[in-house]
Parts: structure tokens; C-alpha cells; sequence
């Protein structure tokens, strides 16, 4: 493997460092504005539609227009979460004469700005005159500021790798526009009721936070945005020799939602990220929320020290009495009486109450022998999610996509190569990134094929738990069943050779990353579904036949001593 495309300032040894003090002081001003005006938005903006956009209005009328507003910016949370790789995608693949970057520090600072002083005008006196057509506009005026203002956030961040090849400089660079992000965003709570009290009084005559006040206010953030931001557009210069290049065809965001459609469970994956987002975007419209989050053995811990201690009434109300209960690792509670006993009872009185209950774990529940028939029935009446680690291409996608956030520009072929080896999980890839980029700046080293293997060898393949090819569980299936691979794999509908495809089906599912299509085309390009319904009937023949569980106990091990 060659490192032929790497950065000729990489590969002739460590990046001398620069010292532009103004670069770096036009940067981290960038992000004074920046934090000011997301909370501005996120917080301050709420506060001025139910207290002040409205007050001309009707009340009864006023309420909807607000809840409409209010519901609108939950959506647009969650919504965030599948725009913002697109956007993302998009700053990726600018290429000016002014850089990658820079542009849209200018983009993002004049028209975020512009429409936020409309906003807090209420479209410049709009709200007063038509109820309904400010509405429509208002909408459309507060994703386009959203979706703006998203690309100049992303591309702040994401131009660090540009403006310095050298990794303590990058290190400088976000830890300034962190500490200055910090006094913007919390500078402005300081400064906002002074702000729109001031001006209220000045312009108005009247005490209070008035729409004058605001109005005044949204200006002053506006006019702070387009300086911060065009401080960063024509006070900094992307370098030419920049460790971020252009994305490839392989981070188009069409190719990745195909992708993410294409896996099961990486689908999964992300209806599990969007119901944290939905959580999420509901804490923040009630900040009263009770949610509760303990691991298995951490509950029976718990539930054991409060009988030591007499706290048993205090307990209870933790756990009966919260909104959402988030439980990891739940099959730590199972073979414990008590523990169960107490848990049955608190599960029983959150689902009476329509509370939350959301539990994790390494198995299903009819796969937990020591865990309660009354329990395992209960956590079968919600929605199971299986998530197992991404395919090939999907990890692919993620070094690429990965790699580009760190400021790498990984070759094909290594990428490749890392996918193909390292195949637990998510974490490890991201870990072996990790490693290979402090293994090129503590050395100085081009990235190439040797340089990879000896950053993530511990991580390698080899080194990790074995698993066995689709290929190979098949034979050793047909071996112990004394049946044709060939029959295994059509379409025959003996009682043996169902149950020996089945079988195959469920360990290639236990033991191997393939997806339920993946397996399916191992078997003669079956649906989904096919394999589905195999799944089902090996497990549920586990549970009722001994003998039968035995067995496929018994060829996992097999299979497993071929490592």
C-alpha cells in the first residue's frame, strides 16, 4: 500500500508550527458571536415569542401562533439530526478561490444576521397585519436561518484543519474558540435583560421588556454575528497544504442514507439516535422532567443498601415516581429474587402511569434463562431493537467520513484495509483513527499500509475474538446434519434440511456482522423476512426443546474451536 497521496508537508517530516497571533485572534473572535447568537436562539428567542412577539394579538389566537412556533423549533431539533450531515456534505464539497471555508463564515454571518433581526421584528411589524401570512413567512424566514447558520457552525469547526497543518497549533485553535464561545454564550444571559430593558424604556417610555427592547436586542446579536463572522472570513487564510481534502464520491450524503437504508442495523441505530433526540428536545421543553439512569448491577446495589440502611420508602419514589427510566445492561438483574421482585413492581407502576421505561441489553429476554416469566413477558410488550455492528461498506463509510473530521485524507486502499480488519464495532474504528493520527504527529510519518498496522496491531483482526466465515458455518452445518451444502442453500422443504438451514441462518446471525439480507443472498437470495421468520422459529424451538438448544449449543462451540 502507498502513501503517494498524502501531503508533501507530511511526509517530509513534522509541520513546523506557525505564529499568525492575528489568524488566531480573528478565529477565536469568530466564535464570541457565534455562541452568542445559538443562545440567543435556543434560550432568548422563546422568551421573546410567549412574552412579547404577541402582545398585539388576541390571546386566544396568540396561544396557537406560540405553540405552533415552539413545535416548529422541536422539529427542527430533530430534523437536525439528518440535515446536518447533508450541510455538512455540502461545505465539504465547496471549492472556491477563497477556500473551502471561509466562504460560508461570510454566508453565515450576514444572512442569519439579517433574518434574525427579522425575526425579532416580527417581520418588521408583519405579526400586527396579518396573523396568517406572517405565519407562512415566518416559517420559511426561521429554517432558512437555521439551515444558514448550521453551515457557518459546521464550517468553524470544521476549518481548523485548514488553517494549520501542525497538531498543538489545532489544539490552539479549539481551545480559543471554545473559551471564547464560552464568554459569548454566557455573556449574553448577562447582557439581555439590561439590553431589551434599556431600549424599552428609551424608545418606549414604558418599564420592562417590551418589543422595542427586543427588537433593539435582536439587532445588537444580528450585527454581532456578521462582525464575528466576517472577522473569521478576511481575518484568517485556509493553507494550501491543508489536511482536510475535498470529500470523495464516497461521502456523497445521497450514498450514505442508501447505505444507512440498505442495514438493518445500522438503521436501527439511527431510529435509536432519533428517539434520544425526540428525549432530548422534550427535556428541553420540560426542564421539569424526572429521568432517572442506572445500570443493572447499580440498581441491585442500590436496592441493597437502602434495605442495609432503612431507606426502602426513599427507593421507591426514586424510581416509581420519575418520567423516563433508562436502564443498561438489564440481564444483571436476572437469577437475583429480590432485585426482580422490587423491579417487576416498578416497572408495573411507571406503564400504568404511561411513564418511559427504556432498557438495554447483550440478549433478548427470552434469552435470559434466570430472568422471570413475568418479566420476560413484560419487556417483550414493547419495541425490541437489535443492534449489531455495521457491514463492510458501511464501515468503510465511516473511516471515510471519520477520518475527514480528523483532518486526515486516507487513500482508498487503507481505508479498505482498515475495514476489513478491524469489525467490532463502531468505537474501534474510531479508536484505530485516533491512534493512527497521534502516531503520524508524534512521528512525523506518512500514512501508509505499515504505518496503519503498527498503529492498530493490538486492534487487528487477528488479535480480536474469532469469527467465522458464513462459508465455513454452513459446512460444518451440513457435516453435522449429513446433508448436501447445495440443499442447504436451495429451496428443499424436508424437516432436516429446514432445520439445518434455519439453524445456519440463526448462528451465521450470532456469529458473524452480516446483515439479514446479507444473509439471505447466502441462501439463495431469500428475503429478509425468510430469514426473519427462521430466527424466530430457531429461538422459539430453543425454549420449548432441550434437546434441540443443546445442539446448537453444542455446534457453536465447534465451530468456535476451529479459531
Amino acid at each position: 500500500m502507498s502513501g503517494s497521496t498524502t501531503q508533501h508537508t507530511e511526509t517530509t517530516g513534522r509541520p513546523q508550527p506557525t505564529r499568525n497571533t492575528g489568524q488566531k485572534i480573528a478565529y477565536a473572535f469568530g466564535n464570541l458571536g457565534q455562541a452568542a447568537f445559538y443562545n440567543t436562539m435556543s434560550t432568548f428567542f422563546i422568551t421573546f415569542v410567549t412574552t412579547a412577539l404577541f402582545i398585539d394579538v388576541d390571546k386566544t389566537l396568540a396561544k396557537r401562533l406560540i405553540a405552533v412556533i415552539t413545535g416548529l423549533v422541536v422539529v427542527i431539533r430533530i430534523a437536525e439530526i439528518f440535515i446536518d450531515p447533508l450541510l455538512g456534505n455540502i461545505v465539504d464539497n465547496t471549492t472556491t478561490k477563497w477556500g473551502r471555508f471561509r466562504p460560508w463564515q461570510f454566508i453565515g454571518g450576514i444572512v442569519p444576521g439579517i433574518l434574525l433581526i427579522m425575526v425579532f421584528t416580527g417581520l418588521f411589524g408583519l405579526v400586527d397585519v396579518n396573523t396568517g401570512v406572517f405565519m407562512v413567512l415566518f416559517v420559511i424566514v426561521f429554517i432558512l436561518l437555521d439551515v444558514i447558520y448550521s453551515l457557518r457552525d459546521i464550517s468553524y469547526w470544521g476549518m481548523i484543519p485548514a488553517l494549520s497543518s501542525d497538531s498543538h497549533e489545532r489544539s490552539t485553535y479549539t481551545a480559543l474558540g471554545s473559551f471564547t464561545g464560552s464568554i459569548g454564550y454566557n455573556g449574553i444571559t448577562v447582557v439581555v435583560i439590561p439590553i431589551v430593558s434599556y431600549f424599552t424604556w428609551t424608545l418606549t417610555g414604558a418599564k420592562g421588556e417590551g418589543q422595542a427592547g427586543w427588537t433593539s436586542f435582536g439587532i445588537i446579536v444580528g450585527l454581532l454575528g456578521i462582525l464575528t463572522a466576517w472577522t473569521v472570513a478576511f481575518g484568517t487564510k485556509e493553507s494550501t497544504n491543508a489536511l482536510r481534502a475535498k470529500a470523495q464520491k464516497n461521502g456523497n450524503p445521497l450514498e450514505a442514507f442508501k447505505a444507512l437504508f440498505q442495514n438493518d442495523q445500522l438503521l436501527w441505530v439511527a431510529l435509536s439516535y432519533l428517539l434520544y433526540a425526540i428525549a432530548n428536545a422534550l427535556r428541553k421543553k420540560r426542564p421539569d422532567a424526572r429521568i432517572v439512569y442506572v445500570k443493572g448491577d447499580d440498581f441491585t446495589n442500590e436496592l441493597i443498601a437502602s434495605i442495609r440502611e432503612n431507606r426502602n420508602a426513599e427507593f421507591r419514589e426514586k424510581y416509581r415516581q420519575t418520567d423516563i427510566l433508562l436502564m443498561d445492561d438489564i440481564q444483571f438483574i436476572a437469577g437475583k429474587i429480590q432485585t426482580q421482585e422490587e423491579f417487576f413492581h416498578t416497572f408495573n407502576t411507571l406503564y400504568e402511569s404511561g411513564r418511559q421505561i427504556v432498557l438495554t441489553s447483550d440478549r433478548p429476554p427470552r434469552e435470559m434463562t434466570q430472568l422471570e416469566d413475568r418479566l420476560q413477558t413484560r419487556f417483550e410488550w414493547g419495541l425490541m431493537v437489535d443492534v449489531a455492528p455495521p457491514d463492510f461498506e458501511t464501515r468503510l463509510a465511516i473511516i471515510k467520513n471519520k477520518a475527514a473530521l480528523l483532518g486526515v485524507q486516507l487513500p482508498d486502499d487503507i481505508s479498505s484495509f482498515i475495514a476489513e480488519n478491524l469489525t467490532a464495532n463502531v468505537r474501534q474504528i474510531e479508536g484505530a483513527l485516533n491512534k493512527l493520527l497521534a502516531y503520524r504527529d508524534l512521528l512525523g510519518n506518512q500514512v501508509d499500509g505499515e504505518a496503519v498496522s503498527r498503529a492498530v496491531k493490538d486492534m487487528l483482526k487477528k488479535y480480536n475474538e474469532f469469527v467465522p466465515s458464513p462459508g465455513l458455518i454452513v459446512e460444518y452445518i451440513c457435516r453435522y446434519y449429513d446433508v448436501d451444502e447445495e440443499q442447504v442453500r436451495g429451496q428443499g422443504r424436508k424437516r432436516d434440511l429446514m432445520e439445518a438451514r434455519q439453524t445456519a441462518m440463526y448462528l451465521i446471525r450470532r456469529m458473524t456482522n452480516l446483515s439479514l439480507n446479507d444473509i439471505g443472498k447466502e441462501f439463495g437470495d431469500r428475503d429478509h423476512t425468510t430469514v426473519l421468520h427462521s430466527l424466530d422459529q430457531v429461538e422459539k424451538k430453543m425454549r420449548s426443546d432441550p434437546a434441540y438448544a443443546e445442539k446448537v449449543k453444542e455446534i457453536t462451540t465447534n465451530i468456535n474451536s476451529k479459531k
